[in-house]
Formats: C-alpha cells, sequence, structure tokens
C-alpha cells in the first residue's frame, strides 16, 4: 500500500518530538560508521529543519515552541561553550567541531528557521559563525576555528568544504559569505577528481601538484592520494560510491542558489550524474555502510535529480531504493541496518528539500 513520503516524515517528526530533553535539544548520535560521540548539536540543527520545514508547509501551530526550544539551545552555551563555533563531537583525537561540516549542518538549520519565522538573530548567528572561519584564497577552501576560537589548519575533505559552501550559498543577505562560495565552486569543478566512472573520488586533494625540487614530500603525498584512481582500491572507491550522492546534494544547494553556474551543464557534472544511473554503482550503494544506512543516498538522489536534471521518475526511483534499503516495519524510513539510529531518523531532514509529490511502499 503506498502512502504519501511528505505524511511519513510528519508521523515521524511527531514521535521525535517526544524525545526532546528538557533543554530543547535533541539525542546525539555518533556519526554514522565512525562512532565518533557526538553531542546534540547536529542532531538538533537536523530536527530544527525537519520541524521547521514542516511547520512552512502546514502551519502546525504545535511545533512553534518545540522548535524556539531546540534554537534555544544552539544559541546557548552548552552548544557553543565559548561564544564561537558550535561543539560538535567528543572524540579527544579530533577537533570537537567536525570539521567545517558540523558548522555547516547548524547553519542551514538556523538560515532556515530565520526564514519562516522571521527570526533575524538565528540568521546572524549563521552569518557570524560562517565568517569566523578564515578564507585561503589560493586554495580557495575554509580553515577550520576550533570551538574556543583558535584557528586550525584547512579542513582537507572534500565534501566538508563542499558543503560549507554550500551553507554559506544560503546566506543571501552576506555578500561576502556569496562571493566566497561562489569562488570555491568555480575552483571545485576545476579540481574536483573523477573515478572513470563518473564517481567523485573522496580523496579530491586541494593542494596543486607542482614540480619543484624543495616539494618532494608534497608530491609523495599527493601521489599517495592520487593512487587509488589508477589502481583498484576498492575498499577507497567504496566509501566514494557512498559520498557520491552526499556530494551531488551539496552541488544541488549550490546549484539552487547559483543557477546560471556554467558547471551545471560541464562534462563533469553529465559524468557525476550519469554516474547515478550506472547499474554497477547502484549495486555498490547495497551493503556499503557509507551509503543507505547512513548517508540516505536514495532522499539525496531524489532532489539531486530534481534539481540538477528535473527526472522525477528517477526521483521516484533512489526513494523507492532507499525505503527497500532502510524502512522498518511499523517504523522508521531510515533505521533498518544502521549503526547510529539517533543520526539516521534526524537526517530524514534531507527530504524537505524536495519540490515533488512522492510516495514510498507504506511503513506499517
Amino acid at each position: 500500500m503506498k502512502t504519501s513520503l511528505f505524511n511519513q516524515i510528519i508521523k515521524e517528526a511527531e514521535e521525535a518530538i517526544l524525545t526532546q530533553n528538557e533543554d530543547g535539544s535533541f539525542p546525539g548520535g555518533h556519526n554514522g560508521p565512525y562512532f565518533d560521540p557526538e553531542t546534540p548539536v547536529r542532531n538538533t540543527a537536523h530536527w530544527i529543519f525537519t520541524l521547521t520545514s514542516i511547520y512552512k508547509k502546514n502551519q502546525n501551530p504545535k511545533l512553534v515552541s518545540v522548535i524556539e526550544r531546540a534554537v534555544d539551545y544552539l544559541k546557548g552555551k552548552a552548544a557553543r561553550p565559548m561564544n564561537a563555533t558550535f561543539y560538535c563531537r567528543t572524540n579527544p583525537k579530533k577537533d570537537f567541531t567536525n570539521g567545517v561540516i558540523g558548522q555547516a549542518w547548524v547553519i542551514e538549520a538556523l538560515v532556515e528557521v530565520a526564514k519562516v519565522f522571521n527570526r533575524q538573530d538565528c540568521y546572524v548567528l549563521a552569518e557570524n559563525v560562517f565568517l569566523m572561519h578564515p578564507w585561503l584564497p589560493k586554495l580557495k577552501v575554509w580553515r577550520v576555528v576550533n570551538v574556543e576560537g583558535s584557528y586550525n589548519d584547512y579542513d582537507p575533505t572534500f565534501n566538508h568544504q563542499l558543503w560549507f559552501a554550500a551553507a554559506g550559498s544560503l546566506l543571501k543577505e552576506s555578500p561576502l559569505a556569496q562571493e566566497r562560495s561562489l569562488l570555491f565552486l568555480n575552483n571545485a569543478f576545476k579540481i574536483i577528481k573523477l573515478y572513470k566512472n563518473g564517481v567523485i573520488y573522496h580523496h579530491t586533494p586541494f593542494l596543486p601538484f607542482k614540480w619543484q625540487p624543495n616539494e618532494l614530500i608534497n608530491k609523495i603525498n599527493y601521489l599517495n592520494k592520487m593512487k587509488p584512481l589508477i589502481s583498484k582500491d576498492e575498499e577507497l572507491y567504496k566509501k566514494s560510491a557512498g559520498y557520491h550522492a552526499f556530494n551531488l546534494y551539496a552541488f544541488a544547494i549550490l546549484k539552487q542558489s547559483f543557477p546560471d553556474h556554467k558547471g551545471w551543464k560541464s562534462s563533469k557534472m553529465i559524468k557525476m550524474l550519469n554516474a547515478c544511473r550506472n547499474s554497477a554503482f547502484q549495486t555498490m550503494q547495497n551493503d556499503n555502510k557509507y551509503s543507505y544506512p547512513y548517508n540516505p543516498t536514495g532522499f539525496e538522489l531524489a532532489f539531486v535529480f530534481e534539481e540538477l536534471s528535473e527526472d522525477k521518475s528517477f526521483a521516484q526511483f533512489w526513494i523507492d531504493e532507499q525505503v527497500k534499503s532502510t524502512a522498518v516495519q511499523n517504523g522508521s524510513v531510515m533505521t533498518r541496518e544502521t549503526e547510529d539510529i539517533a543520526t539516521a531518523k534526524a537526517r530524514l531532514y534531507e527530504v524537505l528539500r524536495l519540490k515533488n509529490n512522492y510516495t514510498i511502499n507504506k511503513v506499517s
């Protein structure tokens, strides 16, 4: 029996509200397959986006206080203990901000609240956190800012920087944020590395490769990073395939912000989209811990094909694939096989950017 995907999201949101903590936060997870214990910041931001998007559509007044309490948590000391960046994870071997992507997730939620509820305070907070990250003009990336406000090196993970650029592009009243996000996007189409089938290489490097005698170590490191593109590193390819939709989703957000950019019709973008039509790629999503059980690949690609290809039928195909993989009878559409139930449920927020109505096989 078919049911509306949006109705399913409403049902799961109502259940999630019952888990909201006294301080307004929602339960944190452990970053899926990485098992890094997380504070409630990330999932609270995701649920704020979901609940705000639902309110935008149905004007349910019962959601307002829930959202306000969650926003108060993000604005408070627990989430920003030193009034700098958001405190996202607790693993002492890693930064506490989750690079720049932990900040991107909060920024997109705050911007959504600012738009729907005319909360200028939320917009200002999102803008301030974004702009406190130093921009490196030569590499066209952002440095990480630690929770106490000190500067770290730039975040070397391509999808992190891509999502931070996407978050910056949402700051429509901020010319500097718009400018830097566009500069990143321009550069991304130049540097992005693809496997032969169009899948984005997970370790796409930002450092250019220059044959200079005093850069021997850099050359060795660069060649070691690029070797999997020409060799058969199956584990890294599987990870790259699991993150392909996640990358494309961020590109789709950037497309909404910069609709006339020439990159959307480039050969690289066409190749990246065509990868998703490949049966081998579709098979690679199965039994892939970085795909359906963590990154909601099917829901992400539905938005991607709406925005980057205007292909509603293929969007429905990917929604069906996600539900087949992760839906639980009488439960969530995202929790079967997942290693992080709290985060998997919260990541349903990615569905709320879909414009069209879609159906799923009823989860009951």
